[in-house]
């Protein structure tokens, strides 16, 4: 009889171990498990962060290259503006200079064929 109880209750103590070896499989998998969804969802942050910064960088240096060529063709456009009103002023200028030089020879010729 002896030998009987010591070997029920090796078996009960050896049930009792392995359902609580069991349990605590199944909370360290679980345990493992949320970490590798933690670290996965850590990844996942890291990466679309990064995406979202490479397209912003992307997206911005794109509109500085639209912003510095729409200055270079408001600068041209101005500069022609200023060169065709420089020669307008010069056309003039040398049409008025040019007549008085003129009125200036005629007067004078005028004055030596009177002597």
């Amino acid at each position: 009889y002896k030998d009987f109880s010591a070997r029920r209750n090796f078996q009960r103590m050896n049930r009792k171990s392995v359902a609580l070896q069991k349990v605590f499989r199944g909370f360290a998998v679980r345990r493992n498990l949320q970490n590798t969804i933690t670290i996965a969802i850590t990844i996942q942050k890291h990466c679309r962060g990064l995406a979202a910064r490479n397209t912003f960088r992307k997206m911005n240096s794109t509109a500085i290259v639209v912003q510095k060529q729409y200055r270079g063709f408001l600068t041209r456009r101005d500069l022609q503006r200023m060169n065709t009103n420089a020669m307008f002023l010069q056309k003039h200028y040398r049409g008025i200079s040019t007549r008085m030089n003129l009125q200036m020879m005629n007067t004078k010729a005028n004055a030596l064929q009177k002597q």
